[in-house]
């Protein structure tokens, strides 16, 4: 949960206050394989820079997703919540 609180706060620092984030919070499934899940939802109407804040965290966080066996992924369009 720590690395989403951190992912969370690196988002807010960067959208505008427009921008609303939601969690993070665990997922409907909250472990699997005995990997805890927790997700973020973003909710937002205009945010120029959108595309590239989310390059920046997904590259910001990459190399300690990698070192810790973390996944992350980020759903651009989601159909559900899970």
């Amino acid at each position: 949960m720590k690395a989403a609180e951190r992912a969370t706060r690196f988002l807010k620092e960067r959208l505008s206050d427009q921008s609303v984030i939601l969690g993070p919070t665990p997922s409907p499934i909250s472990r699997i394989n005995d990997r805890y899940r927790t997700q973020c939802m973003i909710k937002y109407k205009r945010e120029p820079n959108f595309s590239e804040i989310l390059s920046e965290l997904f590259t910001h966080y990459q190399q300690e997703v990698h070192k810790d066996s973390r996944f992350m992924a980020i759903d651009r369009h989601p159909n559900i919540f899970m």
